[in-house]
């Protein structure tokens, strides 16, 4: 049982320094001015919705569609969900 209990506690203060000697390597980087995450950009944001709101949904006039306004594009009045769908629209009602 007193060895189980010591295998444990040995196990234990390995992982811990295991952990720490990771976290002092990253610091260590950052100091040093190795930024791996320098030339990453920012996540997009989402559109963040509060309980109980509800956004209002949009047909695309090109494919029917239905898309959140908030991502919706409008052109001439005319409602789409991407920019190809909008050139496609007015390109064929031009000919």
């Amino acid at each position: 049982m007193w060895l189980l209990i010591i295998a444990l506690v040995i196990a234990a203060i390995i992982a811990k320094l295991r952990r720490s000697s990771r976290i002092f390597i990253i610091r260590q980087n950052f100091q040093h001015g190795e930024n791996p995450f320098r030339n990453a950009s920012p996540p997009p944001r989402p559109h963040i919705q509060r309980r109980g709101e509800v956004e209002q949904m949009v047909c695309c006039e090109e494919c029917g569609i239905y898309i959140p306004d908030s991502e919706a594009l409008e052109h001439s009045g005319k409602i789409f969900c991407c920019r190809e769908h909008s050139a496609a629209y007015f390109s064929s009602r031009k000919s």
